[in-house]
């Protein structure tokens, strides 16, 4: 907790300020970065602020003077104003938005996604945590234990065993060849008689 501190120090004002300039940086390239919740939502506060001031102009000295203090990379600085001041012309913010991504990891941390609004990427689907106890999960649980109660559950499993069951004994039919334990040759199915055999009984032949 903060107690009434009005910025988190993380180590301190400089290492602050590079943490805060390196995240900015990212976040004018990429135009998407992942981070900590904590860190997403005090780099939002500046990412804002500086579409406010790319939205002036490359003209206006102050606000070439705030965009090369705060990107750290000084090709970027074409694309603050070219790209996101002009994308941003007409809009009057918020510019950026953070999707909580994962469940609570080591000490309750979560990871989030700091992007601005338009970035050609493909969507983020927005974090949903499940609840037990939601009302749709309640529901399900409930019809799901009918269900077992009322032995259908049951009854389903055995007719799906059967059917299996005669699936392979079908299969295994289909493919066994009856073959003449004398002569070696293979006997008809349906007339019980070998290959070649006229259905006359002749002495020594074996039927």
């Amino acid at each position: 907790m903060r107690h009434g501190k009005p910025y988190r120090r993380w180590g301190g004002a400089q290492k602050r300020v590079n943490l805060l300039r390196n995240l900015v940086t990212g976040l004018v390239r990429f135009e998407r970065i992942e981070t900590s919740i904590a860190r997403a939502h005090e780099c939002q506060k500046y990412a804002e602020r500086i579409i406010y001031v790319a939205k002036r102009g490359d003209k206006d000295p102050d606000a070439m003077r705030v965009a090369d203090f705060w990107l750290t990379d000084k090709a970027q600085v074409h694309k603050l104003f070219k790209v996101l001041g002009q994308r941003y012309t007409h809009s009057n913010g918020p510019f950026t938005k953070i999707h909580k991504v994962g469940e609570p990891g080591f000490l309750g941390k979560m990871t989030a996604f700091l992007e601005f609004k338009g970035n050609p990427y493909p969507p983020l689907q927005p974090f949903e945590r499940k609840n037990p106890k939601w009302l749709i999960n309640v529901l399900l649980q409930g019809a799901q234990q009918d269900f077992h109660d009322s032995g259908l559950a049951q009854k389903t499993n055995h007719n799906i065993t059967n059917d299996r069951s005669m699936d392979r004994l079908s299969d295994a039919v289909s493919e066994v060849k009856l073959v003449s334990s004398v002569e070696g040759t293979v006997v008809n199915e349906q007339t019980g008689l070998s290959d070649g055999h006229d259905g006359k009984n002749y002495e020594g032949t074996p039927v």
